[in-house]
């Protein structure tokens, strides 16, 4: 049985490489559980039959086996997918070949694209940016904070720092709270 059938109800967008991109939105095809980003903390959420979810260009951007979930206003179009137990909500945006699986969550109104990977219990939120190759994964939390380039980000890493920037190799490791201002300074990486 599927999880989630398209609706007819479409917006269209316009997607940061110029392209105007159709959206549908989702609807939960049979009751399920998630860990769910809300307010602040991962609680679980009940998906209802029945219940509206966000946006998808098509039946790739969603898994139909797991759990995974795309609510709200979150938007999930060309190639990228959510699969396995993730959780997209808020006004998420995921674009390109970008890959959010795991029980990933990605919320507020953080943006995912090109081939970045987000994977295992990773937490991406706040006004984030993650894009190039970069990886973030394990029991990673990112807030506010642009990763690009092929950094990753990993282990219980803590990134949040208000719009700092790490790109390149970057690695931020396990046990660590990152200060990505200072950390490029030492590392002598590049920041913008």
């Amino acid at each position: 049985m599927a999880k989630y059938k398209l609706t007819d109800e479409q917006r269209t967008i316009i997607s940061s490489t110029g392209r105007q991109v159709t959206l549908h939105r989702i609807q939960a095809e049979k009751t399920f559980t998630i860990e769910a980003w809300n307010k602040l903390h991962v609680s679980p959420k009940v998906i209802l039959k029945g219940d509206l979810g966000g946006w998808v260009e098509s039946e790739a951007n969603l898994s139909q086996d797991g759990k995974a979930w795309i609510s709200k206003n979150a938007c999930v179009f060309d190639e990228a997918i959510v699969c396995e137990d993730a959780y997209v909500g808020g006004a998420v945006r995921i674009s390109g070949k970008a890959r959010i699986s795991g029980k990933a969550k990605i919320s507020v109104g953080a943006r995912i694209g090109d081939e970045a990977k987000v994977y295992g219990d990773a937490w991406i939120f706040g006004f984030s940016v993650v894009g190039g190759n970069a990886q973030v994964y394990g029991n990673a939390k990112i807030c506010s904070t642009t990763i690009r380039g092929d950094a990753q980000v990993y282990g219980n890493a803590v990134v949040d720092n208000w719009r700092p920037s790490i790109s390149g190799g970057t690695i931020c490791g396990n046990d660590r709270k990152v200060n990505p201002v200072l950390e490029s300074f030492k590392l002598g990486l590049e920041h913008f």
